[in-house]
């Protein structure tokens, strides 16, 4: 009879197995996508459960360390979409700790990228920077060469670059990324093509950007990744916006949002909800704006992107301003603030 260490670590297995499963599905179509997150939210808690028995006996059973590192890079597609930043944080961290056990170069790059990508949706910009900086070390170090991880690292470096206002450098890290993906990967082809466009767009190459969202729409389209799908969406609409076909804009927002509710993707709806409370706020319908606004900052908050939740109170604090609601704009912009003195 197995003890009781034995039958949870069986558990264990069999939910990461079920894990990796949903994971393959969502990375599919459009119909397989859906099968895979709903097979992700009927076994959740399981799952859940499984990865704590690994990461709690990681330290002294080889099996759960392994066991521990693959619920972290087998599910991650799902896990991104599921699970709070704060929670991706803690998994990273026990399978990276784990992939040192075992002695798993390659996971153990890929661990560090993931760490990056959590400390930069809680707002850990310098925690995040460091860890994509060793991961690239990592995966071009002689013996491991991995260029998965590479891509992953330059990735999360360029939005690292993107968020310190610093898009020409982003460039130069997601032009690296493009050539690793153009070789074995298309759907990270298709999202180093909209992240190139999204940096053109903050240098007022609106022209160049929209070609990149175009080449990003029909690869995300070609591979069934609906949620590339609706940020290319978002990107395209304030590229529009900004060359004043606002009809067209909205037409692109509101699409973004519609995938984006139909696969439950909290964080990307926050953000495109909170475009369109820009947009609404620079035709002067200020009403329109903050209602759209506060369902933004419902779904940051949910989702715990800081600084997302930030940008969104502060925008909607200028239309509270205009609407003679002066008390409530102050209060919002200190949150704001508040928010991003934190991060």
């Amino acid at each position: 009879m197995p003890s009781l260490r034995e039958a949870h670590l069986r558990h264990a297995r069999h939910y990461e197995a079920r894990l990796r499963s949903a994971d393959n599905l969502y990375r599919q179509d459009g119909a397989a996508m859906q099968r895979g997150l709903a097979q992700f939210d009927l076994e959740r808690p399981n799952i859940q459960a499984g990865q704590a028995c690994a990461a709690a006996h990681g330290e002294g059973d080889q099996l759960a360390a392994e066991l521990c590192s693959g619920y972290a890079l087998n599910g991650s597609q799902c896990l991104s979409l599921r699970l709070h930043p704060s929670e991706l944080f803690e998994w990273a961290t026990a399978a990276l700790a784990s992939a040192r056990r075992t002695a798993d170069r390659r996971a153990e790059a890929l661990h560090l990228s993931n760490l990056g990508t959590a400390c930069a949706a809680l707002g850990e910009s310098r925690q995040a920077n460091e860890h994509y900086h060793e991961a690239l070390t990592l995966a071009r170090s002689p013996d491991i060469r991995y260029r998965r991880a590479e891509g992953g690292a330059l990735c999360g470096l360029g939005h690292a670059c993107m968020n310190a206002g610093q898009p020409q450098q982003a460039i130069k890290y997601f032009e690296q990324w493009l050539a690793i993906a153009q070789e074995d990967d298309r759907r990270d082809e298709g999202t180093a093509l909209m992240n190139l466009g999204v940096a053109y767009l903050h240098l007022q190459g609106t022209s160049r950007a929209i070609e990149y969202f175009d080449q990003a729409l029909a690869v995300a389209r070609e591979t069934g990744n609906r949620r590339r799908e609706s940020d290319i969406f978002v990107n395209l609409g304030i590229a529009q916006w900004s060359l004043g076909n606002r009809p067209h804009a909205f037409q692109c927002f509101d699409q973004a949002v519609i995938i984006a509710r139909e696969i439950g993707d909290r964080a990307g709806e926050g953000g495109m909800l909170g475009n369109i409370g820009n947009t609404r706020a620079a035709l002067g319908d200020h009403t329109r704006a903050i209602e759209t606004y506060s369902q933004a900052l419902v779904a940051a908050q949910e989702c715990g992107d800081r600084r997302l939740e930030s940008g969104i109170l502060f925008n909607m604090s200028r239309s509270l301003d205009k609407q003679g609601d002066r008390a409530q704009a102050i209060a919002n912009a200190k949150s704001a603030l508040a928010i991003m003195e934190e991060i």
